[in-house]
C-alpha cells in the first residue's frame, strides 16, 4: 500500500508553522492541477449548519394532487433544523488514465453525527460502530456504501452530505490561471459537490483571488437549477476554497447555499441556507484503514453492498 510520501507531508507543515510565502504578480501563470496519488492519506473534517423550513404535503392533498386537481396540495410549513459534523480518514483509489482525481476512495469514519429539529420535534442520527468502514465510487455514477454491510437510509442520508472531499479537487482548473482569471466549473462536478442527481441550467464559477502564503485562495459562485432523486430545485451558491501549491490539493472548502426544492417521491420540499466548511489535511497514513480492508474495498462492489438496510425509526421526542 503507498501512502503519501513523507517529504510532502513535512512540507506541508513547516509551511504552515513557518508562514512561507510563495510570491505570484498579477499577470503571472500558475497551475493549480490536483495530485492524487494512488494510496495518499488525508484527514477530512465537515461541518453543515441547515437552517429554513420544511413543506410536507398531508395524505390528503397528496391524494388530491395524484388526482390532477385544480388545485395545488397543501403543504404544512415547518421549521427545521440541521446540525451535522463528520471526521473521517480517507485514502485515494484508483484514477482513470485521462483525470489527475482519484475515482474512488475508501473512509474511515472517526465521527459522523447529526441533530435534526422539525416542527419543535428532535432526533439525532449517528453512524453505527459496525459501519465506520466505507467506500465513496464516482467512476459512474457516484455512490457511497457499506463495505461490511448496508447501510440505513438515516446512515446514508448523514455522509452523503454536500462537499464530498474525494471531488473538491475537480473544481480545479484544466489550465494555468492567473490573478483575476475566471472559469466555470464541470456541471457533473458541481451536482456531486451539492449531492444532487444533475444538472439541467445555470453556471457556477471560480476565480482565482490572490496566493498568500503558499496557498491559492478562490472564490466560488453561481446559481443552478437541477434535479434531486426526481424533485426539481434551485440554489444559489458563493464560497471559496484555497489550494495548496506544495501539497496540490485543496485543503479547505466553504459553501453558503440558498436552495429551494419542491416534493419528490421520496423527500418533502424545502427551503433553506446552509453553511458547510470542510478541511482536508495530508496524513503519512491511516493506522484505522489495513491493508486487508483495502482489497475489500478494491473488489468490485457486491449487490448486497448496493442496497439499504430498513430499521424501524425511533420515535420523535419533543
Amino acid at each position: 500500500m503507498q501512502v503519501l510520501k513523507k517529504p510532502v507531508f513535512v512540507i506541508y507543515w513547516l509551511r504552515l508553522l513557518l508562514g512561507w510565502a510563495v510570491p505570484t504578480a498579477r499577470g503571472q501563470d500558475v497551475s493549480l492541477e490536483a495530485n492524487h496519488q494512488e494510496g495518499a492519506a488525508s484527514r477530512v473534517t465537515l461541518t453543515l449548519e441547515v437552517s429554513g423550513k420544511l413543506r410536507q404535503v398531508s395524505p390528503t392533498a397528496a391524494k388530491q394532487d395524484a388526482s390532477k386537481s385544480a388545485t395545488p396540495p397543501e403543504a404544512a410549513e415547518l421549521p427545521l433544523k440541521v446540525s451535522g459534523r463528520l471526521m473521517y480518514d480517507e485514502l485515494l483509489g484508483w484514477r482513470a488514465p485521462n483525470s489527475d482525481c482519484a475515482s474512488k476512495s475508501a473512509r474511515y469514519y472517526h465521527h459522523a453525527e447529526a441533530a435534526i429539529e422539525v416542527g419543535g420535534q428532535s432526533e439525532r442520527i449517528r453512524l453505527g460502530d459496525d459501519r465506520r468502514f466505507i467506500v465513496f465510487d464516482a467512476t459512474d455514477h457516484p455512490i457511497l456504501y457499506g463495505v461490511y454491510g448496508p447501510l440505513t437510509r438515516e446512515e446514508l442520508d448523514l455522509i452523503a452530505t454536500p462537499g464530498n472531499s474525494l471531488l473538491a479537487d475537480r473544481l480545479l482548473p484544466d489550465r494555468s490561471v492567473e490573478i483575476g482569471d475566471r472559469w466555470s466549473n464541470n456541471v457533473d462536478t458541481i451536482a456531486g459537490l451539492l449531492n444532487w442527481t444533475e444538472l439541467n441550467s445555470g453556471e457556477i464559477t471560480s476565480q482565482l483571488e490572490e496566493i498568500r502564503q503558499g496557498l491559492a485562495l478562490v472564490t466560488i459562485t453561481g446559481s443552478v437549477q437541477g434535479l434531486v432523486d426526481g424533485a426539481e430545485s434551485e440554489a444559489s451558491i458563493r464560497g471559496e476554497f484555497r489550494y495548496d501549491l506544495n501539497w496540490h490539493r485543496i485543503t479547505w472548502l466553504s459553501l453558503h447555499t440558498r436552495e429551494t426544492r419542491q416534493s419528490g417521491p421520496m423527500h418533502p420540499g424545502f427551503e433553506v441556507e446552509s453553511e458547510l466548511r470542510m478541511r482536508i489535511e495530508p496524513l503519512e497514513s491511516s493506522r484505522h484503514i489495513t491493508a486487508e480492508m483495502l482489497q475489500t474495498a478494491w473488489s468490485p462492489r457486491s449487490p448486497a453492498q448496493s442496497v439499504l438496510s430498513f430499521e424501524p425509526r425511533p420515535v420523535l421526542s419533543h
